[in-house]
């Protein structure tokens, strides 16, 4: 019988069999499966006291990177929607994207922070 499973639930599984598999090399970086569930959850926890609850959408302008990867994790584990960005748009296209997403939290790298726009509220930009 095959079960159905969620991204979450796949990587419950592997966490709990495969804990120190290689589960993400990204740029030299290498994590095992237990590393890599315990960098979401640290970022899950994070967004979690940051105000981030069920439904709540959350933008998130990253290249594809392992944080890209942890976030998407890390999102799901809270019940809340990402909002993927493409770091390429103009800054005009982000502004309309976030301001019509309804997101409460932007995650987004250093090199792309010139792109998020300035009206934002200040938490935005924390």
């Amino acid at each position: 019988m095959i079960t159905p499973l969620t991204p979450l639930d796949w990587l419950r599984r592997v966490i709990k069999y495969y804990p120190d598999k290689t589960a993400v090399v990204d740029e030299g970086k290498r994590f095992t499966y237990r590393e890599f569930g315990k960098r979401v959850s640290r970022l899950s926890n994070a967004l979690r006291q940051y105000g981030i609850r069920n439904r709540d959408h959350v933008a998130v302008m990253l290249p594809n990177t392992h944080p890209m990867l942890e976030s998407f994790y890390a999102i799901g584990q809270l019940g809340a929607v990402i909002v993927p960005i493409n770091y390429r748009l103009s800054a005009q296209d982000i502004a309309y994207i976030l301001k019509h997403s309804d997101s409460k939290v932007l995650i987004v790298d250093d090199q792309f922070a010139d792109k998020v726009p300035h009206d934002r509220p200040q938490s935005w930009r924390k």
